[in-house]
């Protein structure tokens, strides 16, 4: 069986606090991004985060995680004058998530095109909507997703359409 090629993502990343208990929440990695990488990784891919997060708790946090899971971090950056996302799920009464951001805009939409790896051939770049959302991260996409085919690897993008984030779009 045939490696499978490295699979690069970008977008976001954050700390989700899920209730445990009453008054008590539970830190927990979270974003799609973050969370396709982390998966990639522990299916046995090779996968690279491209990102930005906060020189913070949170920051620190989530990148332990990757490292903890084998997901290449060299192009992670940690900036000390912004805030890592942080936000609290909750779920309905049916089920279903919701989501109270804490920190919005957070550092993982400060990603730019600068922070973009050198692409090879075969590789694979995914990216979410919610890296579309903000300024610079949506042009960090968009041109990753342009390097991407340039070099003659894959793109995927996961729709993940969360309308609230979105504004007067």
């Amino acid at each position: 069986m045939k490696a499978m090629n490295k699979v690069w993502v970008i977008g976001d990343a954050s700390v989700d606090l899920v209730p445990e208990k009453q008054n008590s929440y539970l830190k927990c990695p979270g974003g799609a991004s973050a969370n396709v990488g982390v998966c990639v990784a522990r299916l046995g891919g090779e996968c690279g985060f491209i990102g930005c997060l906060g020189d913070d708790d949170a920051g620190r946090f989530l990148r332990q995680v990757f490292q903890d899971n084998g997901v290449d971090v060299t192009f992670l950056r940690l900036d000390a004058d912004l805030t890592s996302a942080v936000l609290i799920v909750n779920l309905t009464a049916d089920g279903e998530r919701s989501f109270t951001y804490l920190v919005h805009p957070g550092a993982d939409t400060y990603v730019s095109p600068q922070d973009l790896p050198p692409f090879r051939q075969y590789e694979w770049f995914y990216f979410s909507s919610i890296g579309l959302t903000d300024r610079p991260a949506r042009e960090a996409c968009l041109e990753g997703a342009r390097r991407m085919r340039e070099a003659g690897g894959y793109v995927l993008f996961d729709v993940n359409l969360r309308s609230k984030m979105w504004g007067e779009y």
